[in-house]
């Protein structure tokens, strides 16, 4: 009880989940943003609505000098399969390359991700900041000393070369709109017994 059904004919087609731009009627591309992390600048980190933890690419993770914890925790995707967790790092300091006030304290697990993101931001990343998205989801505002809309974070446009240390020029590698948006990840904590509705 609690499994969906599996059936392969709803499946959608690889090409369909990387690719958004002309092969949905989406023209919201993903937000991206840049965080300064471990003395380097981590490009295309992605708020991802749909990510209950921050997620680290295992192939970044190992440009770093950095060991992460065993974790017990377990990621699936939204069709159930399993993402590989190599462990965690807790207490991480992030800061928002374009503006120094903006910084967080952040668990991180590490993980198989697709290559394309330095950082999967979660939404308890975000609501943790405590500002609020703009309707046409360009731009997100920030309070500051206790007072709303002070510090306006926008998105990225192009995908670039995902590390870089802090003086050196980046290029962009791709339009963001060509990319997926969610990832959709859940950590997962196990199987669940339907229940019937009250409504």
């Amino acid at each position: 009880m609690g499994k969906p059904p599996n059936d392969s004919s709803n499946k959608v087609n690889p090409i369909d989940v990387i690719l958004i731009g002309d092969r949905s009627n989406s023209h919201t591309p993903p937000f991206l943003l840049t965080y300064e992390f471990f003395n380097k600048n981590f490009h295309n980190c992605l708020i991802d609505s749909g990510a209950s933890s921050n997620i680290k690419l295992r192939k970044i993770y190992s440009k770093l000098n950095v060991s992460p914890k065993n974790s017990i925790v377990h990621i699936v995707k939204n069709d159930r399969t399993k993402v590989e967790v190599l462990g965690e790092m807790n207490s991480v300091t992030i800061g928002l390359s374009s503006n120094r006030k903006v910084y967080q304290v952040i668990d991180i697990l590490v993980a198989d991700i697709p290559k394309f993101y330095g950082l999967i931001l979660s939404r308890d990343w975000f609501e943790k900041l405590h500002g609020y998205f703009s309707i046409n989801c360009s731009h997100i505002w920030l309070p500051y000393n206790g007072k709303p809309n002070l510090i306006r974070m926008d998105q990225e446009n192009n995908f670039k070369h995902t590390v870089t240390e802090f003086e050196c020029e980046n290029e962009p590698v791709a339009f963001n709109n060509n990319i997926i948006g969610n990832y959709s990840i859940e950590s997962f904590l196990g199987n669940f017994n339907a229940q019937k509705s009250p409504f």
